[in-house]
């Protein structure tokens, strides 16, 4: 059995400067990206599309990076961001063919919670 490695929360907000976050590699027109993490603490494997841990797996721990030298301005698109990411950190992927849905990809055109984002909840659990 392996230790636990997440004693405090299951779910981590951590917030970089811009130069800390050019440091890590992450892209600088990124808002934010979430790492989900299975029970064994093994990061699943994330990209656009789909994010989360396989057929089975279970999402142990989420860690969510926000770039503040590039977070969008107003409170609205902020919070859709955290909303977002959220989204991410239970295992939804980007909304690819679906406008206004807070799963799309560059937040453009949506920033509340949709049918479709419930849908897409509903079919996952």
């Amino acid at each position: 059995m392996t230790s636990e490695p997440f004693v405090t929360s299951l779910v981590d907000l951590r917030s970089y400067t811009s130069s800390q976050w050019d440091a890590n590699g992450w892209g600088t027109k990124t808002f934010a990206w979430t790492q989900p993490f299975k029970t064994d603490a093994v990061p699943c494997s994330t990209n656009f599309t789909y994010n989360n841990c396989g057929t089975g797996d279970i999402i142990k721990y989420v860690a969510i990076h926000f770039n503040e030298g590039y977070l969008p301005s107003g409170s609205a698109k902020k919070l859709a961001n955290v909303k977002h990411e959220m989204g991410h950190s239970i295992g939804l992927g980007h909304a690819i063919y679906m406008s206004g849905t807070i799963m799309g990809s560059e937040l453009d055109l949506g920033y509340d919670i949709t049918t479709f984002d419930v849908n897409q909840v509903n079919s996952l659990y």
